[in-house]
């Protein structure tokens, strides 16, 4: 019988059981009225919603249950890939800035996958988050970022080391400059006036006078990558600027730190359905210690180090 097991035998089971987005938790929750009990407390360590209507869902569920059993250690979102939604933009939008105001405080993981009209940026940016370790999260181009009347930008997410930004460009530097322990960053995507900044802090840190400077000293691993379609659009407007910036910024990195791997590859524009289904995937990869979007076996060689 189950039940001869203890409860803590059983939850610590269901604890690391529990990785996979939800399906463990809730298939667990249906076996029987003990099982439920048991893994109620740890049933969503880890929650993947796709599309508005399960994220305005998900904030209801969370809204009915006690704070002791709100914790979400990792959380992924995306979009319904096409599929119509009953919820609206609106709806999706308060729905995840209650979901991150409910769970920010043991949040450790976050991945946003939603296009990026689709979310609300400032959730993130003014809500307290201080287990975040990891974030990925779509770059966008507005500055300054408008905020919603009352709400203030944190000061800091402490914790944060890993730091993956989509369609990456100069915004990036509203997640940096907030996180004195970044140890790695992804830029995908990467656009010109972000290579910039990394040149100048790679260049030489003396002459970052900014305060707060805009990437922090404890900085140890840049991978880049570039967006094949976008490379090509730019190559035949303004000639190949992207490709001689990598190659500066690689001349003046002493330490080995820039990695550039391979570019991501759009069809008509648009991410296709594998690269949503590869970001879940490095998602569960990071969760249970492996390396996720941060391996570098898709690393191109180039002179000595790299070739673009």
């Amino acid at each position: 019988m189950a039940e001869d097991c203890p409860a803590e035998v059983w939850s610590r089971i269901f604890t690391l059981a529990c990785t996979d987005g939800g399906f463990t938790g809730c298939s667990l929750s249906r076996v029987s009225r003990y099982f439920r009990e048991v893994v109620f407390p740890t049933q969503l360590r880890s929650v993947a919603l796709k599309g508005g209507d399960k994220i305005v869902h998900f904030a209801d569920v969370l809204s009915a249950r006690p704070p002791e059993h709100r914790r979400v250690q990792h959380l992924f979102l995306m979009g319904g890939e096409g599929k119509p939604a009953t919820a609206s933009n609106a709806s999706m939008y308060k729905a995840i800035a209650l979901i991150l105001s409910l769970v920010g405080k043991n949040l450790e993981t976050l991945t946003s996958l939603l296009p990026q009209r689709n979310i609300d940026r400032n959730s993130i940016l003014c809500t307290e988050l201080p287990s975040l370790v990891e974030l990925t999260v779509h770059g966008y181009f507005l500055l300054p970022v408008r905020i919603e009347s009352g709400a203030q930008m944190q000061e800091s997410f402490p914790s944060l080391r890993y730091l993956h930004i989509l369609s990456s460009c100069h915004s990036a530097v509203l997640y940096t400059t907030r996180a004195p322990a970044l140890t790695h960053i992804r830029l995908s995507a990467v656009l010109d006036p972000f290579l910039q900044v990394l040149r100048g802090f790679l260049s030489d840190n003396s002459l970052i006078t900014s305060q707060p400077p805009l990437l922090p000293p404890t900085l140890q691993k840049i991978l880049l990558q570039r967006d094949a379609a976008l490379s090509r659009i730019r190559t035949f407007i303004s000639g190949p600027r992207t490709s001689a910036n990598l190659k500066e910024l690689l001349r003046v990195d002493k330490e080995n730190k820039i990695v550039v791997i391979d570019d991501i590859r759009r069809r008509d524009g648009s991410l296709a359905p594998e690269h949503y289904k590869e970001g879940r995937k490095h998602w569960e990869e990071r969760i249970d210690g492996g390396e996720g979007c941060w391996a570098e076996n898709t690393r191109i060689m180039m002179d000595t180090r790299m070739i673009l």
